[in-house]
């Protein structure tokens, strides 16, 4: 399998296999994958909070997170978005 777009060598990432399938199938089947964006959107709309965050996620992204801590006279602050962590 060929690497994403922008994977480095060496990058965890840069093989997903369960991905790969997936796009695979669905580029195939354009209607199983409408289906399965009609039936999260359904779930969300009566009230399913799971289904509603996985879609505002994949919409807006997600919100970012903050973890700050004290430690050798220093703050460490990080910020977690998607499935990236930066240190400031």
């Amino acid at each position: 399998m060929a690497r994403p777009k922008g994977a480095r060598t060496g990058n965890k990432h840069a093989e997903r296999p369960i991905t790969g399938a997936l796009l695979r199938l669905l580029k195939r089947e354009r209607k199983r994958l409408d289906a399965i964006v009609r039936g999260l959107a359904d779930k969300a709309a009566a009230g399913d909070v799971a289904a509603f965050r996985e879609l505002a996620d994949r919409i807006e992204g997600k919100v970012p997170q903050t973890i700050a801590g004290t430690g050798d006279g220093g703050a460490l602050t990080v910020i977690i978005k998607g499935q990236d962590a930066s240190i400031l």
